[in-house]
Formats: structure tokens, sequence, C-alpha cells
């Protein structure tokens, strides 16, 4: 949730970037550059406009109507007192001027239910909005943790590397003086070889890594980038209670639950058609007709009026019927919808919570593992530079401690990784 306000206050503030990035950094500037987040907020902005009052027939409509038609008539009149009146080509003119106004007094609460409805709509899109920025906080939170995992990586390999090359100096150090053959010194050359181009390869796949993130951040895929957070750092005490409980604030589920206020909504509106329609009509009429020949030369009328029209709905083929019977199985279908979308994140939130409590048990022991295994690599090359280990011995103790290190880093990064996607699952990003 704390990404959330950290997004918005970032659009009118400037962030100096440096070499060395801190999560929160990366993460607001991530959130700035996306598309699909931009294109959220386009969909708020359309939820909100099209929420109000007018959308829904609440406010009257106001009209003003008028015609102005000039003719040229011949007539031909007979009166009853014997008179006629003939003549061709007549110039005459009808004027109409209204002004009318209408307001819906009643028809079935539909107005009510229509404001409800769009309501949720606008409801559903910021959820929506959400979340977006959710899936992208977790998205840079995991390449950016990616790069830290690389990191400590290179640093166990170097670390190998060096057991490696003293390994080779002790080596030299003893063939000089008849006590090792070409054979070792040619074994453990090709053994420091290998572990040098497995640095190359980890350091290019770091520098990839590095290139996605600069590209999600719209930046210099070639500038430096250094993060300063650490993978060890699990403090966090969950409940697995806490976690079922947090599901409620999920984005995901909140829209679920909109879409089923949204179509209940709609079953309102629907079941609204059966009932009549009573609207209130005024206004104020003016009319003029002139003539230059007939028995009326001139007739003029204007005043308001005002009444109420009624509209009574009696059969238009069952159309109301059917439709509130689709929004009724639209309903039913969105609650199923909701209830999957519920049981899946529950599943989704104990997997979690069980692969962050496994992470979490086995660092402690893994951190002593690599303690020890550092330990056996400094006791083993002594033993091997006074003759006392085989080049055996040696290669075993640096697999190990690269091995230890290896698992201590990817536990760290395992529950890294679960503690984002816990935090994820029930909306606190």
């Amino acid at each position: 949730m704390k990404y959330v306000f950290f997004f918005f206050s970032l659009i009118t503030t400037t962030t100096a970037w440096s070499q060395t990035r801190k999560l929160d950094e990366v993460v607001g500037k991530a959130l700035l550059q996306n598309l699909q987040i931009q294109l959220a907020k386009n969909e708020l902005a359309i939820s909100n406009n099209n929420n109000y009052l007018g959308a829904t027939g609440a406010l009257p409509t106001v009209s003003l109507n008028a015609s102005d038609v000039q003719n040229s008539i011949s007539i031909n009149q007979q009166l009853n007192n014997g008179n006629t009146i003939k003549r061709d080509a007549a110039p005459a003119n009808n004027l109409n001027v209204g002004l009318q106004a209408s307001v819906i007094v009643y028809n079935g609460r539909r107005i009510y239910a229509q404001r409800e409805r769009l309501e949720q709509l606008e409801k559903l899109s910021e959820e929506q909005l959400r979340f977006q920025i959710q899936e992208v906080v977790a998205n840079t939170s995991n390449r950016y943790y990616d790069i830290v995992r690389l990191q400590y990586f290179l640093r166990a390999l170097r670390q190998t590397i060096l057991f490696s090359e003293q390994q080779v100096q002790i080596i030299e150090s003893r063939k000089e003086v008849g006590l090792a053959n070409q054979a070792d010194l040619l074994q453990a050359q090709i053994d420091l070889n290998q572990r040098k181009q497995e640095l190359q390869t980890q350091e290019l796949l770091l520098q990839q890594t590095k290139v996605d993130l600069l590209n999600l951040l719209q930046e210099d895929p070639t500038s430096a980038f250094i993060p300063a957070d650490t993978l060890f750092d699990h403090k966090n005490t969950y409940t697995i209670q806490q976690l079922i409980g947090g599901i409620s604030n999920n984005p995901q589920l909140a829209t679920a639950n909109k879409l089923v206020q949204v179509n209940e909504w709609l079953v309102k509106e629907a079941t609204s058609q059966k009932y009549p329609t009573l609207r209130f009509n005024t206004g104020y009429n003016y009319n003029r007709n002139q003539s230059a020949a007939g028995l009326f030369l001139l007739n003029q009328n204007f005043g308001p009026f005002a009444g109420l029209a009624l509209q009574v709905p009696i059969y238009n083929g069952s159309q109301a019927k059917r439709q509130e019977k689709s929004a009724q199985l639209a309903t039913t279908s969105s609650k199923i919808q909701e209830q999957n979308t519920r049981q899946f994140l529950e599943a989704s939130i104990v997997k979690v919570y069980q692969a962050y409590q496994n992470a979490v048990q086995q660092i402690t022991t893994e951190q002593q593992n690599f303690e020890m295994t550092k330990s056996l690599n400094e006791l083993v090359l002594q033993r091997f530079s006074l003759g006392q280990a085989t080049i055996l011995e040696v290669r075993a103790a640096q697999q190990s401690f690269e091995n230890a290190a290896f698992r201590l880093i990817n536990l760290n990064h395992a529950a890294k990784l679960a503690d984002i996607e816990m935090k994820r699952l029930t909306g606190q990003l």
C-alpha cells in the first residue's frame, strides 16, 4: 500500500538519481514509466467522467425548438356569407418557438440503481489501477533482488577463486622442492580457469539483468547500477491467520467484489423497467401564423404550459424480463468468480507462507554451514601446504564452500521473494 501513495507523490516531484539505488527509488520511477498504469489511470478518468447525475436521467432536460417557414400559397375559400376569396401566390409565414423542460418524477428507482452502478464502476477502476501498481511494485522488486542475488554469487565465486589461487601457489612452491608433480599443478590451474569462466558467465548474466531493469526504468542501458539493499533481512513475523485475513485487501478480490455489486445493480435497473415512468413537463410556446390572403390574416397564440406524462409498460416483447434474467445470471457468475478468486488467493498465500517459513528456518543452519565450509577451506589449505592433505580433499572443500554459499544466497533470495509475494497477495505493497 505504501507504494500506491509513493506513486502519486512522485508525479509532482523529481528525484536525483545516483549510481547506488534504493529499492523505493527504483520502484517509484518504474511506477511513473509503466504504460499499463497509465492505461489504468485513463480508465479511471473515464469512469469518473461517466459517474455523474446527468448520466442517470436524474437531471431535467431543457430544449428550445424554433421554426420560421415562409410559404407562397394559392387560396380558394368560399365563406358561409356567400363571399369567395381566391388568390394565387399569396405570401404566408408560420413562426413557432417553444421552450420545454422535462424531469423524471418516478421510474421504478432506476435512477438510483444507475447512480449506484456508476459509483461501483468507478471504484472498480480504482481497484484495477491499484492492481497494476501492485504488479509493477512486485515485478520491479523481484528484478531488483535478482540483481542483488547475482552480486552475492559473484562475491562467493571470487572467494572460491581466491582459494584456488592459493592452492596453485602452494602446489608451485611444493613443486619447486620436489613435493608435487606437474599433474597436480595442471589440475589446479584447470580448476582455477573453470572458476574464472564461471565468474565471467555470472558477470554477463548480472549485466544483462541490470540492462533489463534499466530498460524498465527507461534509462540508459549502459549506465551503472548498484543496488543499496540487501537480501539478508527477514524481520517480518507473519501468522497464517493474519495473511488469510489480509486477502480482503487484495485488489483482485476487491475487483471481483465490485463486479458482483455492478451486476446486482444491473438486475435492479432491469427490474425497474416493469414499473411506470412519470414525467413532469413544463415550458412556454409561441405560435404565429400570418397570411396576405384568406379568412385569418393573423393568428397568434402564446403562453406557458405544465403537465404530467405517464408511461405504463404493458408489453415489449419480453425484453425487460430477458434483460433481468441475463443480469441475474451475470450476477451469479460474478459471485462464483469472486469465490474462485478468494479460494485461489487463500491457497496461494498458504503456499507462499510455507515457502517463506521453510526458507527462513533453513537460513540459520545454512549460515552455520557456510561459516564451517569457509573454515574448512582454510584448514585444508594449511594441511595441504604441510603435505597432510591431498588435492582431492582441497577440491572437495572448495566445492563444499561454493555449494554452501550458493545455497545460503538462494535461501535468502527465496525468502525475500516470498515476502514480496505475501505483501502483494495481501495488498500491502
